[in-house]
């Protein structure tokens, strides 16, 4: 699945690119937290793939409700991951701001992929009902 190779992708370029503004204009970017925030929309992004993994070959219909589910375990990790890593690892206040920006990120890159699918997947034709007999 092109999921798996974008949203990396996509998140590198996001954290290079927030990290070099960050210290273009003098803020410290938070390294753990950028780090951290990057681990864990690249570990909901995996995980919000495997339904659309399992239902590859089916009909649209298939695929379109295994990418809905996708999304939602992407929301839920995402948002679990990180109200736990906010309890247990404390960490500064830019996480919650990078965690933002990754998880919108690693969102969209998944949703157009997972559209992708939906679209390059086998249309289900309905079988044509028989007329009532009189």
């Amino acid at each position: 699945m092109r999921a798996l190779l974008f949203v990396p992708l996509a998140l590198i370029a996001l954290a290079a690119l927030g990290a070099g503004i960050c210290k273009l204009i003098g803020v410290q970017p938070g390294m753990r937290e950028l780090a951290l925030g990057v681990a864990i929309c690249l570990v909901a992004s995996g995980l919000a793939t495997v339904p659309t993994i399992l239902v590859r070959g089916s009909s649209q219909y298939a695929q379109s409700q295994a990418a809905l589910a996708g999304t939602v375990i992407h929301l839920m990790t995402a948002a679990g991951a990180g109200g736990l890593a906010l309890i247990q690892l404390k960490p500064g206040p830019s996480f919650v701001y990078w965690l933002g920006g990754m998880y919108w990120t690693s969102l969209i890159v998944l949703v157009v992929c997972l559209v992708q699918s939906v679209n390059s997947a086998p249309v289900d034709q309905a079988k044509p009902s028989t007329p009532p007999k009189n």
